[in-house]
């Protein structure tokens, strides 16, 4: 699963991802004013981007593919009747949406799906121009090998996303950032170690386009420290990590209840981990009701490692008190997810 996938913007996953991109017929006041008025449409666009990710933060993938497939769908329109340089913007923002759709595949439990939606956004980066693209899309890419558990994968993609220096230092950033996590996956806490302070430092460099925030997670306050706080778990030292993820968990802002799920689920693992279950019932206690409206497969697979190592301890009290409330939101992630990546 490395970079050889098809490319092709019509290339389908399966019939569903196929109509997502289907040809649309314009309304002539919209189609004579797209030739003038590209650029501001793909600002636009961009900025609805924004919006529709803090969306994804608080629902299921599901409730978020009709508005991408829509967006998808005008789009194409769009670029149907958009010459020039307003058609290479509308190439780049177009990308950014097949991206984000992938992100939302792999949220859904569709890793294949997610894989050919981050392909099309490769293409779609190229056709215009943009190397930016094909360099997140290789970080969405080593995120997914991430997740999966291959850390020799996830080092061979993001060392792939940094090859092109000229790429902005917001995506070599993140890049450097799932090496490091990927080390972390091989246990190699010093190669993990550089390439955690190359993040931070290409990340400290970075600027302030408000567009940035459709280039990698945008809720995080410090995600080079998040991510540290997630990887310690892999190296043998949970409570290290357990720690550090409890300082940021506050730091994130109310709607984000994806990431405060993914990391808060992490968090308590690791205290369980090392033994400090009370705290991990408190984190455990502040997480269920927060992601209750929120299917992600990244979640849930952290959540069962959670309960299996929960159900080893289950003669502390408190533990008791909170397994059957674990065991619920696992079968609500299970069944939406079951649902969510059949659409």
């Amino acid at each position: 699963m490395g970079d050889d996938l098809d490319y092709s913007w019509d290339a389908p996953s399966d019939a569903g991802a196929d109509d997502a991109i289907g040809s649309v017929d314009l309304p002539p006041d919209l189609a004579g004013s797209t030739a003038v008025n590209g650029d501001a449409i793909a600002l636009a666009f961009e900025h609805s981007l924004v919006q529709i990710r803090k969306l994804g933060q608080t629902t299921s993938p599901g409730a978020i593919f009709p508005i991408l497939e829509g967006s998808l769908r005008s789009l194409r329109a769009l670029l149907g009747n958009t010459p020039g340089s307003g058609r290479i913007r509308l190439l780049g923002v177009t990308a950014r949406y097949a991206e984000y759709f992938g992100w939302m595949k792999q949220e859904a439990g569709n890793d294949a799906e997610a894989l050919a939606w981050t392909a099309r956004a490769v293409r779609l980066g190229k056709d215009c121009g943009s190397t930016d693209m094909h360099s997140h899309a290789l970080v969405r890419q080593a995120l997914i090998r991430l997740y999966l558990g291959d850390g020799p994968g996830t080092v061979s993609l993001a060392l792939k996303a940094q090859a092109d220096p000229h790429t902005p230092s917001r995506i070599l950033g993140f890049a450097a950032m799932r090496e490091a996590q990927g080390h972390a996956l091989n246990r190699d806490y010093e190669r993990f170690r550089e390439a955690m302070t190359r993040a931070r430092e290409l990340l400290e460099t970075n600027g302030n386009d408000p567009t940035d925030a459709l280039y990698g997670p945008y809720t995080l306050d410090d995600p080079v420290r998040i991510a540290e706080g997630w990887s310690l778990y892999h190296l043998g030292r949970p409570a290290d990590g357990a720690r550090i993820l409890a300082e940021e968990l506050p730091h994130l802002p109310h709607f984000a209840a994806r990431s405060y799920g993914r990391y808060a689920t992490r968090c308590a693992l690791q205290y369980v981990v090392c033994g400090e279950l009370d705290r991990a019932c408190e984190v455990i206690a502040e997480l269920l009701p927060r992601i209750t409206d929120v299917v992600s497969a990244t979640i849930l697979a952290d959540l069962r490692e959670l309960s299996r190592q929960l159900i080893r301890r289950r003669e502390h009290s408190r533990v008791r008190e909170l397994l059957p409330d674990l065991a619920s939101a696992i079968h609500y992630q299970t069944n939406m997810i079951g649902t969510t990546s059949n659409e």
